[in-house]
């Protein structure tokens, strides 16, 4: 169970949008694109790892669920009592090669999306060890996911001996750093090999414990896990009265491709969390950007550059269909005795800036009867700008 937390008043969400000089159609259409192609290849090849429990590789579909539903169970206290996450990700360099530093970047690149990064909601702290604890972005934060990116992406390569407990102490002093009130989460990704070097990182483990505090283990899987799965898994988090709390990743492209394909598609079709973010001023102009005095800059949550953009003060951007798609038709009713059949659909998707508040169908999977049949999906967002989705099927016998 996630605590309670009260908080404090950051920054302010921006619910209206008009159109962006800077975003023409070409942009819309290339966006919509990448999502499908993400999209597909989710529906396509989600049976294709060798992973589950009969395996030492956590599913992506369970990692994703599992770090979205965190984020979300806080946010949805948002509205009353302010619900406040602080995430330190304490990153194990230890023993790396730099195409596993690259991989473990793109690891967090990926985790960092089933959060919503901004002050007023989780403050994000990445912490590196090796031979001595990195501090990469700090405790208490006002980073946006806009920042928190760029620094992701600044991270330079160290490698050495892994101290766990200087990550630890160091991931311990950045939470108590943070929101008095907020509810507190070490993600640690590590790939196991510390032994016994330093100091004896289970008092810090204690410490964690004790203060309240949560705390889960990513195993970066890049050889046989054996003895480190125990190790970690069992007697790390199992503290925590927890096991759902340690994974198994495979650190390989195919992996990880379709761990981000997971956790894009059930934010968009699962949540309804803020997708622009009102920040400085400044920070546009720091992007080459100008607003003008009628204008928002946000942090344009949604692209995958995460860019500063400026936005006016009237939305009158209608939501985005990002996934419409009907049944294989004709379907056959192939019961003889039957005179009709059920029929799936995917759940149209949409996408909006202000946020989908509404979506309304005509039809819904279910039983038909031979005949053909047309279903319209609505997405109307908080200002009454609307969406379709449209497309048609037909049954026979």
């Amino acid at each position: 169970m996630w605590e309670k937390a009260d908080g404090i008043l950051g920054c302010e969400l921006v619910k209206k949008r008009k159109d962006v000089k800077e975003k023409n159609a070409l942009q819309k259409a290339m966006k919509l694109f990448v999502f499908g192609l993400l999209l597909a290849s989710l529906l396509y090849s989600i049976n294709g790892l060798d992973c589950g429990p009969n395996t030492d590789i956590t599913c992506p579909e369970e990692l994703a669920e599992t770090f979205l539903s965190i984020q979300d169970s806080v946010t949805k206290r948002t509205l009353t009592a302010r619900g406040l996450l602080d995430v330190v990700f304490v990153i194990d360099e230890g023993a790396l090669k730099p195409e596993q530093h690259y991989w473990t970047t793109q690891l967090l690149h990926i985790l960092s999306e089933a959060f919503i990064i901004a002050p007023d909601y989780t403050r994000a702290s990445i912490v590196t060890y090796s031979s001595s604890a990195r501090v990469i972005v700090s405790l208490p934060s006002n980073a946006d996911i806009c920042s928190f990116t760029s620094s992701i992406n600044n991270m330079t390569f160290k490698t050495g001996y892994s101290y766990l407990s200087n990550g630890l102490g160091e991931a311990l002093r950045q939470l108590n750093a943070g929101r008095l009130g907020a509810t507190k989460l070490t993600i640690l990704i590590t790939n196991g090999e510390w032994g016994n070097l330093g100091a004896d990182p289970q008092a810090y483990v204690t410490s964690l414990k004790n203060s309240g505090y949560f705390s889960a283990v990513i195993l970066k899987q890049q050889t046989d896990v054996g003895l480190m799965k125990d190790v970690i898994i069992d007697n790390f988090v199992s503290q925590f009265g927890s096991k759902k709390l340690g994974f198994t990743a495979d650190m390989t492209p195919e992996y990880l491709r379709k761990l981000h394909d997971i956790v894009i598609h059930n934010k968009a079709s699962g949540t309804d969390w803020p997708l622009d973010i009102k920040v400085d001023k400044n920070l546009c102009a720091s992007a080459g950007r100008s607003c003008a005095a009628t204008e928002d800059c946000v942090c344009e949550a949604r692209t995958i550059a995460k860019e500063y953009i400026c936005i006016g003060q009237d939305d009158v951007d209608p939501p985005e269909v990002v996934a419409c798609k009907g049944p294989n038709s004709p379907v056959i009713i192939q019961d003889a005795n039957s005179t009709s059949t059920k029929v799936d659909w995917a759940k149209p998707l949409f996408s909006d800036n202000a946020g989908v508040v509404n979506t309304v169908s005509d039809k819904w999977p279910g039983f038909y009867k031979a005949g053909s049949y047309d279903v319209t999906s609505t997405a109307t967002d908080s200002n009454k700008n609307s969406a379709t989705c449209s497309f048609s099927f037909t049954v026979k016998r």
